[in-house]
């Protein structure tokens, strides 16, 4: 087993103690234990925690208004998300499909509602895509992204319910071998772990 800790987490997770997210996930049949990208989202995809390595790959979710720090939200309004998704129009029409599936399972829950209306006011193709009614499972897959730090890349994503709360889910980064996407994602960290490193020196001086 392989424990994928998140070390961040937004004031609402740390109350309900939640996000605990030192929560087991598989490890992958090669048995790395490389810098994984992970983070816990709720019933509506607000992101809820989230480790070092998110931040280094995407971005500080921290710095993201409370009210926007939901993966939803980001795809579709995100300018450095969208930066790094490759054929962003096609994974943006995935995610939203995904997305309806958890909708219709909160069908007249006022939280999702309103997710939506903002969404339909402020992106163009979010209010496209959304009368469409497509539905997707949320399953496994492999995406290419585009880094400004490594370049082009092959990541492998997979969602694990909490099993104390299934209405929570981590979501797991795992650079794949392919496009040498695995030493491409020890750059990113290195290079963030290094930044925060030099950060947290000078502010002692």
């Amino acid at each position: 087993m392989l424990s994928v800790r998140c070390e961040y987490a937004s004031p609402a997770a740390l109350r309900s103690r939640r996000y605990l997210a030192l929560h087991a996930v598989p490890a992958p049949s090669s048995g790395r234990t490389d810098p994984i990208p992970a983070f816990v989202l709720g019933r509506r995809w607000d992101v809820l925690a989230w480790n070092r390595a998110a931040v280094a790959f995407f971005f500080d979710f921290e710095q993201v208004p409370a009210n926007e720090r939901n993966m939803l939200w980001l795809v579709f309004t995100n300018s450095t998300l969208r930066s790094l998704i490759v054929d962003w129009r096609s994974r943006g029409q995935d995610v939203l499909a995904r997305f309806r599936a958890d909708f219709g399972r909160h069908a007249g829950d006022a939280h999702f509602v309103q997710l939506v209306e903002r969404l339909k006011s402020v992106s163009p193709e979010f209010a496209e895509w959304w009368p469409r009614h497509d539905i997707l499972p949320m399953t496994e897959g492999r995406k290419d992204y585009d880094h400004p730090l490594a370049g082009r890349m092959i990541v492998e994503h997979t969602t694990f319910s909490v099993s104390d709360n299934p209405e929570l889910r981590l979501v797991v980064f795992l650079a794949a071998a392919a496009s040498n996407s695995i030493a491409k994602m020890k750059k990113i960290v290195a290079a963030f772990r290094k930044g925060a490193s030099s950060t947290s020196s000078g502010a002692r001086r």
